[in-house]
């Protein structure tokens, strides 16, 4: 799996996974914001998924990496950070985004750092074909 940044002004990255999926390419999208994502950062990944069609006629799959709720402490606000309301969940759902909220991302370097084995081709097969929110169980052992 090989990651580069798309637009050197953004957080947005490429991912380009190493295994094969309808999908040859990732467009991720990084959001920060003190309250849960709604439909303008939804549309705003819809936009560089169909940014990177446009320019490489390949099919990307939709990542957003969120940080909700970014000053509340981690450990007592988890389940809000996977909090979407039915209209955007079936928006997510409808355009196949894979979620990945930052505490599942944390959960599972500290996992490494604890000297477990974590799978990257495991990591890449289940962004490429979640929708929705990804949990630490869907990235791990």
């Amino acid at each position: 799996m090989d990651v580069e940044r798309g637009d050197e002004n953004k957080e947005d990255l490429i991912l380009r996974p190493a295994t094969n999926s309808k999908h040859s390419m990732c467009s991720i999208e990084v959001k920060s914001s003190e309250r849960n994502i709604n439909r303008k950062d939804l549309r705003q990944l819809r936009d560089w998924v169909e940014d990177q069609f446009d320019g490489n006629a390949v099919h990307s799959k939709g990542i957003l990496i969120t940080n909700t709720h970014r000053t509340s402490d981690i450990r007592e606000s988890k389940d809000k950070r996977s909090e979407l309301d039915r209209p955007n969940l079936e928006y997510v759902e409808k355009h196949e985004f894979c979620i990945v909220p930052t505490h599942v991302l944390l959960d599972l370097c500290v996992k490494k750092l604890d000297g477990e084995a974590v799978d990257a081709s495991k990591v890449e097969r289940a962004l490429l074909s979640k929708t929705g929110f990804v949990s630490l169980d869907d990235l791990s052992d």
